[in-house]
């Protein structure tokens, strides 16, 4: 049998991507080495049930995607924005998520992806993965709310428990996540006292790890000279600074470094960016 995504060949496999993205069902390009991720009710798996209710293994007696509720904004009828508790299966849709060789990093292009790849990951009862997919989606929630007891009856236990504990840190140190974890994001304030020009470079060497592999093994974007000096002269800039190159890589590039560096906690960038008055705490960029 011949699978083909968008016409392009690709195989089911099971692959070891690094600690916390670790045998999940996807398909692989034949003629690459990035891996796609489905996300549907309609795709089942064969997952062992045998223990599901024992709480030493699965520890839970439901499906733990419906004890856990979200707040959404919406748009009623007057066109006001409204806020509305819903439970996360009431949300469920269907996506593709492609996570890119070699470094395995998970990206989404929507926060709708990150509810389905949890769904996903409590299919197949996958909880590293599950704890990477909760710090996406709790980053990009207005609020996620959990059912642990309802009446008196538990409904979230075991493993599971731990692994909301431990991503809402409310828990003790667990050394052995944190190993996990820690290499799926680059932590930004841990170069608070680096000099500007170094610390550009780190955010460039990290930009390209979100990268995919062109056919000459290299990184489809790399930060350029050009592009590393075009984002300090923003930075150390002494009034709003306005830019409309066409083709200067602003919205691929210089765009997501500008915000990380605003984000960060570099004293260099800030006191740039303070243009001799108070540390500044909103960023506003507009894009025509």
């Amino acid at each position: 049998v011949t699978i083909s995504i968008n016409k392009i060949a690709v195989e089911v496999a099971t692959i070891f991507f690094n600690e916390a993205i670790s045998f999940v069902p996807c398909f692989k390009y034949r003629d690459s080495e990035d891996v796609i991720l489905f996300a549907s009710q309609n795709i089942h798996y064969l997952v062992d049930q045998g223990g599901q209710f024992s709480s030493d293994y699965y520890g839970m007696k439901h499906e733990l995607i419906e004890c856990i509720n979200s707040e959404e904004i919406l748009i009623d009828l007057n066109d006001e924005h409204v806020f509305k508790a819903f439970k996360l299966s009431e949300l469920l849709t269907e996506s593709k998520t492609v996570i890119l060789f070699p470094d395995y990093l998970l990206q989404v292009s929507n926060r709708q992806q990150l509810i389905n790849l949890l769904d996903l990951s409590i299919h197949i009862r996958n909880v590293s993965f599950f704890i990477l997919v909760l710090f996406y989606l709790r980053r990009s929630s207005v609020a996620i709310e959990f059912v642990e007891k309802e009446k008196n009856v538990t409904k979230i236990s075991g493993p599971w428990k731990e692994a909301i504990l431990y991503v809402l840190n409310k828990t003790s140190l667990n050394r052995h996540y944190d190993k996990i974890f820690e290499r799926q994001f680059f932590d930004l304030n841990q170069h608070e006292h680096m000099p500007l020009c170094e610390f550009i470079e780190v955010l460039c060497d990290n930009f390209t790890k979100y990268q995919g592999f062109t056919e000459e093994n290299e990184y489809q974007i790399v930060p350029t000279d050009k592009q590393k000096l075009f984002l300090k002269k923003i930075i150390c800039s002494e009034e709003c600074f306005q830019f409309s190159e066409v083709g200067s890589g602003k919205t691929k590039v210089i765009l997501p470094l500008l915000c990380q560096m605003f984000l960060s906690n570099n004293k260099d960038v800030h006191k740039h960016l303070s243009r001799g008055g108070k540390s500044k705490n909103v960023l506003v960029i507009l894009v025509p």
